[in-house]
C-alpha cells in the first residue's frame, strides 16, 4: 500500500479537476479525468472519515465530489447545471484548502 499523500495535496488536486471540468466541459469525456476524479473521491471520503485535530477541512470537498459524480451520471441536456453548482461549490473547496494549510502550520509548529 502507497503511502497516504497530505490532505492539503489532494485538496488541491481536487480543485484542478474541478476547474477543468467547469472550465473545458470536454475533460469529463476522458477516462484519466474520470480516473484521477474517483481516485481523489475516495481519498476525500477517507479524510472525511478520519477524525480531526484543527477546523474540519472536507466539507466543501465532500460537496464538490458528489457534484462531480452527479455530474459524470448527468444527462446531456443537465450538466449544464452540474457544472454551475461545481463553480459555485469550488470556492468551498478553496477555503477548505486554505484552512488545511493553517492546520498544518500549527500541527508543525
Amino acid at each position: 500500500m502507497t503511502a497516504t499523500r497530505p490532505f492539503s495535496a489532494t485538496l488541491n488536486e481536487l480543485i484542478v479537476l474541478s476547474e477543468e471540468v467547469i472550465t473545458r466541459p470536454s475533460a469529463q469525456r476522458d477516462p484519466r479525468w474520470t480516473e484521477r476524479m474517483m481516485r481523489v473521491a475516495a481519498e476525500v471520503r477517507r479524510a472525511d472519515a478520519r477524525p480531526c485535530d484543527g477546523p474540519r477541512t472536507s466539507f466543501g470537498a465532500m460537496s464538490m465530489v458528489v457534484t462531480l459524480e452527479g455530474l459524470l451520471a448527468a444527462q446531456d441536456e443537465q450538466k449544464p447545471l452540474w457544472r454551475m453548482h461545481a463553480a459555485s461549490a469550488l470556492e468551498l473547496v478553496r477555503i477548505d484548502a486554505y484552512q488545511e494549510l493553517c492546520n498544518t502550520r500549527e500541527r508543525q509548529g
